[in-house]
């Protein structure tokens, strides 16, 4: 007996849970054909294992996909600390890949910096962490200007006998969601303390809600899609979708030539105060922020949190005109009034007020400062108000171009001020190496500081014409200008035309300080020599070759008390066959006998082949008036070099003097 389809369909909603004598009954058929049609039904389902499968091939092929992609080694690996060189198989460092994973549509990412540490931590290490963006950095200027490099060499300076890391994470450009996506990997690594200092780029910095390097305003998508870029199939997919939008004609944002980094990342450029758009900014910055604050609660790790400081003196760039509000450019004129007539409670607040409303949101709005202090007191983390210690060291009480560069990245002064005040604030925390800090009165530590500052005439140099490559073009000039300050730069030094040199790629900046350091060498100043080394050293401080190419030329121009301190540094770094030698060759020069002895016969443990080493030592034995030992040693010597001229005279010299004594 033939079924209709509706009772074909009243027995697929029904079998499973009715029995076939009760359908029977319902439907009025016979049982047997209830039962044969229920047959056919369970015939004609696919099992459970065909849903399954179903489900895995395309699992499978994806897993199959990235298991390729990392065999060829396709894409960038954005794990977040690596070992970058063989020569340092025991230090991690901010991996120089990773800002591409934030920074996507322009053809050269900003530089991390090369701060190394240690892969397995120490007892004796103290291990800093500083996370933020260009200002963290220490742009414009060489890394050794940042704040820092401030507070490790005063770390240094205090704490001789632990092993000082400060590890700057600043990346140019970048914003809460590039540090929230470091720190579970920062937090694997043992922090003593990590220090805040960002959010002026919550607009235009990577994934910010108006930049050019968007995925949306959705702060989840966005924490997804950068887990996502962890694996290599989303890199590919990434590239074909590109490959696609360049074949029908949509631009990436390369930029032009000259472009600065500020110009490429603007998306949205005017802002409205407290437009939706703005308000997505603070919100972002907010859950990120909280976000990470939670985390390192949860962690247990120190956290010193700062405020940020900005140029208030700096005109806005943008005026949206509004019914509701007035223009930036009307306030920034009534702050300037305020001013001139000496009423600077107003013309501070006029200033503030003027920088909020700037359409152009480079410079972070109050209410980003207002959501830090909350979150700092929320989460009881210790703050310290860097935009009030900027106007408290400014004349008139407000911060300008006395202590910033531009529109808000401080000037060397600046920087350093930043780093005593995070300093001070780790001292009154209690958050300092547990061991006890030598005695040095803080007027004698600044002075020490000050007279051992690692900065050059090269660094300034470069520092200047990438200011001017910055204050020449968009926004501080209209766009498509000239940029005339770049064009007015005359390259009247070699100083010059090497800074011109690094600030277009034609040289490394090593490269470009060990060109000028050897100029002054053969100008014959040692002085300038070495502070170019030792801004080679500041930069790299576990790189050895860089010790060694200042100690050898002073050793061969005899400026030993010069050398002494690149050998003592490099020895406790590393103590060598090497540094041992020419320790004890000084000591000797020195007249500090014993000490030479010592040193000397430690490079022989550590190298015995060396004849030079014996030659040395025989001389201050004798001196030391060991005449026997001398004999021994200058024996030793010539065994080693037959052709040792001044060790045969010498050993001639002992022999005759010593038959003269038993005569």
């Amino acid at each position: 007996m033939a079924l209709t389809n509706k009772q074909k369909n009243y027995i697929k909603k029904q079998y499973k849970k009715t029995s076939p004598e009760q359908l029977a009954k319902d439907l009025k058929l016979p049982k047997e054909t209830i039962e044969n049609y229920i047959n056919t039904i369970k015939t004609r389902q696919p099992r459970k294992s065909f849903y399954i499968i179903l489900v895995l091939i395309p699992i499978l092929f994806f897993i199959l996909l990235e298991g390729s992609l990392r065999i060829f080694n396709y894409g960038k690996d954005y794990t977040t600390f690596i070992k970058i060189s063989d020569d340092f198989p025991n230090l991690l460092f901010l991996n120089p890949d990773i800002p591409y994973k934030y920074f996507s549509n322009i053809s050269k990412a900003p530089s991390v910096f090369p701060d190394g540490f240690e892969k397995v931590k120490s007892d004796s290490t103290f291990r800093v962490f500083v996370m933020g963006g260009s200002s963290a950095a220490g742009w414009p200027f060489a890394h050794s200007a940042a704040f820092s490099r401030y507070i490790k060499r005063r770390l240094e300076l205090l704490y001789p006998h632990n092993k000082i890391e400060v590890i700057n994470l600043g990346i140019a450009a970048v914003n809460s969601f590039t540090l929230r996506d470091f720190l579970p990997d920062v937090l694997k690594q043992k922090p003593d303390l990590i220090l805040f200092y960002f959010g002026h780029n919550e607009y235009y910095g990577a994934l910010g809600v108006a930049s050019s390097e968007s995925f949306g305003n959705s702060g989840y998508l966005t924490n997804l899609f950068l887990s996502l870029e962890n694996f290599k199939t989303t890199q590919l997919i990434k590239s074909v979708i590109k490959s696609i939008y360049k074949f029908i004609g949509s631009k990436t944002n390369h930029g032009k030539p000259n472009e600065t980094l500020m110009e490429k990342m603007i998306g949205e450029s005017a802002i409205p105060l407290n437009s939706e758009l703005y308000r997505d900014g603070i919100d972002q910055f907010k859950e990120n922020f909280t976000n990470m604050l939670n985390m390192l609660r949860k962690a247990k790790v120190n956290v010193v949190i700062s405020t940020l400081e900005s140029n208030l003196l700096q005109k806005p760039f943008i005026s949206i005109p509004s019914d509701s509000l007035p223009t930036a450019a009307t306030v920034f004129r009534e702050a300037k009034q305020k001013l001139r007539k000496n009423k600077l409670t107003q013309a501070r607040g006029l200033f503030y007020k003027a920088k909020d409303l700037d359409g152009l949101r480079f410079r972070a709005p109050s209410e980003i400062n207002s959501v830090i202090k909350k979150l700092a007191k929320q989460f009881n983390y210790p703050l310290i108000n860097i935009d009030s210690v900027f106007n408290a060291n400014s004349p008139d009480k407000i911060t300008g171009y006395n202590l910033t560069v531009d529109h808000l990245h401080p000037n060397v002064k600046g920087y350093q001020l930043i780093g005593k005040t995070f300093f001070e604030e780790m001292n009154k925390q209690n958050y300092l190496p547990k061991h006890q800090p030598l005695n040095i009165p803080n007027d004698t530590q600044e002075k020490i500081l000050k007279s051992n500052f690692p900065f050059t005439k090269l660094d300034s140099t470069v520092a200047d014409f990438r200011l001017k490559k910055l204050l020449g073009a968009y926004p501080f000039v209209p766009k498509n200008t000239p940029n005339y300050l770049l064009k007015a730069i005359k390259l009247k030094t070699t100083v010059d035309s090497t800074a011109a040199h690094l600030i277009d790629h034609d040289i490394s900046w090593t490269n470009a300080h060990y060109k000028i350091a050897k100029m002054y060498l053969r100008k014959g100043n040692i002085r300038l020599f070495k502070k170019e080394i030792d801004a080679m050293i500041d930069e790299f401080p576990f790189d050895e070759n860089f010790y060694v190419t200042a100690i050898t030329p002073l050793i061969q121009l005899k400026k030993y008390s010069d050398a002494l301190p690149y050998i003592i540094k490099l020895d406790k770094m590393h103590s060598s066959a090497y540094t041992n030698k020419w320790r004890g060759a000084i000591e000797l020069e020195l007249k500090h006998y014993k000490r030479a002895i010592t040193y000397l016969n430690k490079s022989i443990s550590l190298n015995p082949t060396d004849a030079q080493v014996f030659y040395n030592l025989a001389g201050a034995y004798y001196f030391n008036r060991q005449t026997d030992k001398a004999l021994s040693a200058i024996r030793k010597s010539i065994s080693l070099n037959p052709k040792y001229k001044q060790a045969i005279n010498f050993y001639n010299s002992l022999k005759h003097l010593k038959q003269n004594i038993y005569k």
